[in-house]
């Protein structure tokens, strides 16, 4: 109680002073037209309007093929955007005198949401324009939905449609998009953020959409261990499972086999949250997704009562929710589910992910309440709006978000950001998983068209969680890490019956150029943000100021329908005018074949007739780091139940910790022991029908991503493209997009993973 009298007071008598101090600032700020200039007859151009792969190469000279009708979404600024950054700051930051003295979501509003007269303004204009004005909603993330005729709309915007095709080789996108950036006159320019929905590619779904049942199961195949090390490729594990295929030696000696999945206990005890005592108690974690799983909730419990009786499991922490202590907020901003098909956003495709969020947040903070947010669909709206809803609501401190996209295909960067900052000043910290595929890498069938990191992970108001390769030990202890990233060699049986592995294991050029990377932690270098404030004595300035730049290499295939394609990206590094927002902040296990054991109710393998089986509950295996940010964030409610406070926007306090606590954080390597660590792992067949025979692969570990020059990607044969499709001839390219984590901060693993974190806030109150 004490805590929340201080914060009261100081939302009257503190933010009005520490505004006024901002506002000055912003007061001396110039006037953006003239007086003397009618604002009718001026217009402003909106930022970040024009998506980032509508760029002049991707032009194409056929007229686009709009639709007759198309529906924008305008939306409106915060007001004293310059003071709302100044106050996120300060609240944020430990040892500033506002430091954890937040606004109430009324407050925040109240100070710096966009208003109703703004809303009015944009809907007078829209319809002095010939829009029709839809839905308009209100609070942090306030939009004005509007709909015209195609011509309607690009007169209103300024903006001339043109066609666009982006992508190497099977990725292609086609699409229309504006050739400029939207504008509108200068006498709204102040009320409007941005606005969304001038290209193609979100889909607009048609309402009333209903949920899919859940896909079928993944099996894990043999061999797997309980925990690192337990199972090595000798002895009795020295061959594939069911077979006489030897597994080769490496460097001379046998490879450990992967995990069947960790538990929570093991999670508990490697990052030392079982020592510290603190189960999250009094702290709420909101999760965010798209959809429910029908069994979410109930999965979760099961899930629970399994782990308890685990080999480490304890009961008083691994226990199903109590009454009230799990809640459900459906699509906020919508009134049905939209884009569910298996082309669109495919619904189902969540459910492992939603379930995964919620049993390993739980896992690790059992007393912690949570709060599912399922978003209508998957764009940028649909979570956006899940988003407003946890700022407007002050729905929980802690958020997690296992999702994002390459930056340049994101819509709402400026509104995300905005309500990311508003959030700050409530106390909310937002984290973010950093990515799957180290850099967004065009040259590793990446959809997109540059190198370049994920958003929302890079924007400088989340914590950006990236992911690891774990060993944990026979007594849940912590053995090792690696940042996760993984290229796989796969095991071949010669003619008599002689098995090896297809490359030398100590090169691995020949599994990128073969296409054998199979996933790594995001991070790198946004191009897009300065260097935040926390970062200036972590980050090294020599890593900040690289950036990759990628170069298409194109192949005129003399085709009507197929025309000039890009074959791959030549890569190469410069230095940015100034330090630049590095990725990611932290980190914690992702890579699948050291993953989590998850439970969840799907259908079985299929039957002699193809029909799956029936649904009940199963166990399997998942990573990538949509498990990093939600095991993070829930030992983050742990540190905030210890600091008995909320923590808030967490970077400024991370970054603190780990310079003035070294023993906070994991230091994460890629080569721990001065070597490659290697794992083997089989997959069956059809791992959703246990199909044989099993196919089997050497890992090796702490490779995320490639640098090397006169890589060679082969040549794509006729009709792969598509029916018709021209044959392609293989293409050479240098790689500049490897991530290294060599001690201390870098690109893969931030400063590291969870050591002694929460007893770092702990030791502050002397406990």
């Amino acid at each position: 109680m004490r805590n929340v009298t201080r914060l009261r007071a100081f939302g009257v008598v503190g933010v009005a002073s520490f505004l006024a101090v901002a506002g000055s600032i912003v007061a001396s700020a110039p006037a953006s037209a003239s007086a003397s200039v009618n604002p009718g007859s001026v217009r402003v151009a909106l930022a970040g309007t024009r998506t980032g792969l509508a760029t002049a190469k991707a032009l194409q000279k056929a007229a686009p093929a709009l639709p007759a009708h198309i529906t924008a979404d305008v939306y409106l600024a915060d007001r004293d955007a310059a003071a709302l950054t100044a106050f996120a700051k300060a609240v944020s930051t430990p040892g500033t005198a506002q430091y954890h003295h937040y606004l109430t979501a009324a407050q925040a509003k109240s100070l710096f949401a966009p208003t109703a007269a703004e809303a009015h303004s944009v809907e007078s204009w829209a319809t002095s324009n010939g829009l029709r004005v839809g839905t308009v909603t209100s609070g942090f993330g306030a939009h004005v939905a509007v709909t015209g005729t195609s011509s309607a709309i690009a007169h209103a915007f300024g903006v001339k449609f043109g066609s666009y095709q982006v992508g190497a080789k099977k990725l292609r996108q086609k699409f229309w998009a504006p050739e400029e950036a939207a504008s509108v006159p200068a006498s709204i320019a102040s009320d409007v953020l941005t606005v969304t929905g001038l290209d193609n590619s979100k889909h607009q779904a048609t309402p009333d959409e209903t949920l899919p049942p859940p896909p079928q199961n993944y099996f894990v195949a043999p061999w797997s261990s309980a925990y690192y090390g337990q199972k090595v490729t000798a002895g009795p594990y020295g061959t594939v499972a069911g077979t006489t295929t030897a597994i080769p030696a490496v460097n001379g000696k046998p490879q450990p086999w992967t995990n069947t999945g960790y538990t929570p206990a093991q999670i508990r005890g490697a990052y030392n949250v079982g020592q510290s005592g603190q189960t999250g108690k009094g702290v709420t974690v909101a999760i965010i997704d798209a959809y429910i799983p029908p069994t979410l909730e109930s999965d979760a419990n099961e899930y629970a009562q399994w782990a308890a009786g685990q080999p480490g499991g304890n009961p008083a922490l691994d226990k199903p929710f109590a009454n009230g202590q799990f809640t459900t907020v459906l699509h906020p901003g919508a009134t049905t589910w939209d884009d569910t098909a298996a082309d669109e956003c495919d619904a189902s495709g969540w459910y492992g992910e939603s379930t995964l969020d919620v049993e390993s947040a739980h896992g690790v903070a059992p007393d912690a309440n949570i709060t599912y947010i399922g978003a209508s669909d998957c764009t940028d709206q649909g979570l956006g709006n899940a988003i407003a809803y946890v700022v407007n609501n002050h729905a929980a401190s802690i958020v997690t978000d296992s999702w994002g996209e390459a930056s340049d295909e994101s819509s709402l960067t400026s509104v995300y950001d905005q309500m990311f900052e508003a959030g700050a000043t409530e106390g909310i910290g937002f984290f973010f998983s950093s990515g799957d595929d180290g850099y967004e890498d065009p040259n590793y069938e990446d959809a997109t068209d540059a190198v370049q990191v994920d958003y929302p992970t890079s924007s400088p108001w989340v914590t950006s969680v990236g992911g690891t390769s774990l060993a944990i030990g026979k007594n849940d202890n912590y053995e090792f890490e690696t940042a996760w990233g993984t290229i796989l060699d796969p095991l071949e049986v010669s003619a008599k019956g002689k098995s090896s592995w297809a490359f030398a294991p100590t090169d691995s050029l020949d599994e990128i150029e073969n296409y054998l990377y199979d996933g790594s932690s995001g991070g790198g270098v946004a191009d897009d943000y300065a260097q935040p404030w926390y970062q200036k004595l972590a980050v090294p300035k020599s890593l900040a100021e690289t950036e990759v730049t990628s170069t298409p290499i194109t192949y005129n295939t003399g085709t009507t329908t197929y025309g000039t394609v890009t074959l791959g990206y030549n890569e190469s590094l410069t230095k940015a005018s100034s330090p630049r927002r590095v990725i990611p902040d932290v980190s914690a296990l992702a890579d699948p074949s050291t993953g989590f054991a998850v439970g969840e109710t799907l259908y079985g393998p299929d039957n002699a007739q193809g029909v799956p089986g029936p649904e009940k509950f199963y166990l399997s295996r998942i990573g990538g780091t949509s498990l990093a940010s939600p095991t993070f964030a829930g030992i983050e409610a742990d540190a905030q139940q210890a600091a008995r406070f909320p923590l808030g926007f967490a970077n400024p306090a991370i970054y603190g910790l780990d310079a003035l606590s070294p023993g906070a954080f994991h230091n994460v390597t890629d080569n721990p022991g001065g070597t490659t660590a290697y794992e083997v792992r089989s997959n069956y067949t059809d791992p959703y029908n246990l199909t044989l025979p099993l196919v089997t692969y050497l890992r090796g570990l702490g490779e995320d991503g490639y640098t090397g020059r006169h890589v060679t990607f082969p040549a794509v044969p006729a009709g792969a493209l598509g029916t018709g499709s021209p044959a392609l001839p293989s293409v050479t390219v240098n790689l500049e997009s490897a991530l290294q984590a060599n001690g201390g901060y870098s690109d893969a693993t931030g400063v590291g993973s969870p050591n002694y974190y929460v007893q770092a806030f702990q030791s502050q109150h002397g406990h």
